[in-house]
């Protein structure tokens, strides 16, 4: 089964809400590539290597509004729940600068928190989760 998650932004940011949307989950799963390849070991995966690996942006986000608001994820939660994730990322397209995300799920109930905490923090104007069954 899959889901689609579609992401709106302002027009005038959302190039750049894109690719920053992108970029930190293209880092995080090169880096989780180059385990599987042996290239990585998984006790090098410490929350300091994260923090010099994934995008500032993100890393900032969460050490500086921490402690201001219950919605904000530790980054050790984050990726916690990233590396226990129900979910494989399928494809993503635009189209009328708007985001799709197509995620494979296994199986119900699942959860795409980690997917949308993302698109909270770069301000998505609006996040609909579509469940579709062609892959």
């Amino acid at each position: 089964m899959g889901i689609t998650i579609k992401l709106e932004f302002d027009k005038c940011v959302f190039e750049e809400r894109k690719k920053r949307f992108l970029s930190l989950f293209d880092r995080y799963f090169q880096v989780n590539d180059k385990v599987k390849k042996g290239k990585i070991s998984e006790g090098d995966l410490t929350l300091e290597f994260w923090k010099v690996t994934l995008p500032k942006w993100f890393v900032q986000f969460s050490d500086s509004n921490i402690n201001y608001s219950e919605d904000v994820w530790e980054l050790d939660s984050w990726l916690y729940a990233m590396d226990n994730r129900p979910w494989n990322w399928w494809s993503y397209w635009v189209e009328n600068n708007i985001l799709y995300l197509e995620l494979q799920v296994h199986g119900h109930p699942y959860t795409v928190e980690t997917v949308i905490y993302v698109a909270d923090v770069l301000n998505a104007n609006k996040i609909d989760v579509l469940e579709n069954y062609h892959f």
